[in-house]
């Protein structure tokens, strides 16, 4: 993957490279994530039904993306494996604060304008990601207030 985005810009990776990897946005290294998701993000807006569209929607990063990963209380689980459960939805809590310190303050705003504008304009499958939307700008929204 590394070797198929190195020749490009954000500016000027192809669209058909940004599809082709669209599920791998999540494990670019923090570098790569933070200089390549702006070229992400145009593709969702271009193509807003793409599975590019969805993983941007999922993969932005965000203070409580991690409850997603929770079980329902419902569900009857040894008690060991809800610690565990814990523990690895702690890690990914400390891992999304990390990504956020990575950015500017403009880049987390220009984050949380995309995900209103996302909001403001739905398509077919914004009802389906209304929730995470939501959370997303809240998240973001909250970061930024702490930060500043």
């Amino acid at each position: 993957m590394e070797a198929e985005f190195k020749p490009f810009s954000w500016q000027n990776v192809p669209a058909e490279l940004v599809d082709k990897f669209a599920q791998s946005l999540p494990i670019f290294t923090t570098e790569g994530y933070r200089y390549f998701l702006p070229a992400y993000m145009m593709r969702a807006l271009e193509n807003p039904d793409s599975e590019v569209w969805e993983a941007v929607i999922l993969g932005l990063p965000g203070i409580g993306a991690a409850t997603g990963f929770m079980p329902p209380m419902q569900m009857a689980l040894p008690e060991e494996s809800i610690h565990n459960l814990h523990k690895v939805a702690q890690l990914l809590e400390e891992h999304e604060e990390d990504r956020l310190n990575d950015f500017s303050v403009a880049q987390i705003e220009a984050m949380v304008e995309f995900v209103e504008y996302l909001i403001a304009n739905p398509t077919s499958r914004t009802e389906d990601f209304i929730e995470d939307l939501f959370t997303k700008a809240e998240s973001l929204d909250a970061f930024l207030s702490e930060r500043n």
